[in-house]
């Protein structure tokens, strides 16, 4: 299988997240520990020019009960409950 560095997720566990302040819990299934990671928000230019290490990363949090991936632009907050 051939994989590039936009399908890398880097993974630090299952936890309780906040964004912004608020607790993160899916719409979905109502649950709200998750596995977080970063993904690589890719460019057609960098990606053109072979850049694509320098494009930047969102958070994202896999929701442990259903899968369902939720992006995040900027910072979240791993809380310890």
């Amino acid at each position: 299988m051939n994989y590039n560095r936009s399908h890398i997720k880097i993974e630090l566990g299952r936890d309780y997240y906040q964004a912004y302040g608020i607790n993160v819990t899916y719409t979905h299934c109502q649950y709200d520990k998750f596995e977080h990671g970063y993904a690589q928000l890719n460019t057609a230019l960098l990606s053109f020019l072979n850049l694509d290490f320098a494009n930047r990363s969102a958070n994202i949090l896999t929701c442990h009960r259903c899968g369902y991936v939720q992006w995040f632009n900027k910072d979240i907050k791993r809380v310890h409950r």
